[in-house]
């Protein structure tokens, strides 16, 4: 009962990185100048690729239009919203049946993520919800999911701290260098990705052993791995970019 009050108490964290999500999404999706690309949604993440490093076809739907907006992947970015609030309900009830259910959501809800990102990229959907929304039902099923399980114990709230970091961290680096359009996803985007749905349902079906601690150690890992590359991948671009602009003698 304590350790559900304690999460209860975390959902206002958890609320205020959310809100900051949005905020930052929905700038993305009004700026024009961010590549237009699917993970998830009709579109991709805020980097120009969808989720797992893949660039996205170029051609685009009629955002503008009320029937654009509703296609199959879409859809399945709304479902993996809605199954979020499934998935800590089913966690917060700290029970064998609570783990099932939301172990089952957990997955359904990550499969999206394939399924809706494969669609757009064979059809050319590129909507303006897609690209607001899609980051967002990304970081609503991580945040969410890795806030409840530590504040029910069941994670160490460093390895949370860490991922959560490095995801703020190129979120906002996103959202500092959106003027200079499409920012590359790692190479290793499909790979943390991956890692992080796989490992966060085996914390929430498996029984704490350690094993399950070290998958969580290479998880973070690899996490705070891929953030680096991102980093020093728009570094570089970042030279590139001042030596062309800079003037010849």
């Amino acid at each position: 009962m304590r350790r559900a009050q304690r999460a209860c108490r975390s959902y206002s964290a958890f609320a205020s990185s959310a809100s900051c999500c949005i905020g930052r999404a929905s700038g993305f999706g009004h700026a024009g100048s961010i590549g237009v690309t699917g993970s998830i949604g009709a579109t991709g993440s805020i980097d120009g690729t969808d989720s797992i490093g893949r660039t996205m076809p170029e051609h685009r739907t009629d955002a503008s239009s009320t029937a654009g907006q509703l296609n199959l992947p879409n859809m399945l970015t709304v479902l993996r919203i809605a199954l979020v609030p499934v998935v800590l309900f089913g966690l917060l009830q700290e029970t064998a049946n609570g783990d099932v259910v939301a172990g089952v959501a957990f997955a359904v809800a990550a499969s999206t993520d394939w399924l809706d990102g494969y669609y757009a990229r064979s059809r050319g959907i590129i909507t303006t919800f897609g690209k607001v929304m899609d980051p967002i039902a990304d970081k609503l099923l991580i945040v969410g999911t890795l806030v409840t399980l530590s504040a029910l114990d069941r994670m160490s709230w460093w390895a949370t701290g860490l991922v959560l970091g490095r995801e703020f961290a190129v979120t906002g680096l996103r959202y500092a260098r959106k003027e200079d359009g499409v920012m590359s996803a790692s190479q290793y985007g499909k790979l943390k990705t991956v890692l992080q749905s796989f490992v966060l349902l085996i914390v929430i079906v498996a029984q704490p052993s350690t094993a399950v601690d070290v998958l969580i150690w290479v998880m973070v890992a690899v996490t705070l791995l891929t953030g680096l590359d991102y980093f020093v991948h728009t570094g570089r671009r970042m030279d590139e970019k001042s030596r062309v602009s800079a003037p010849s003698d």
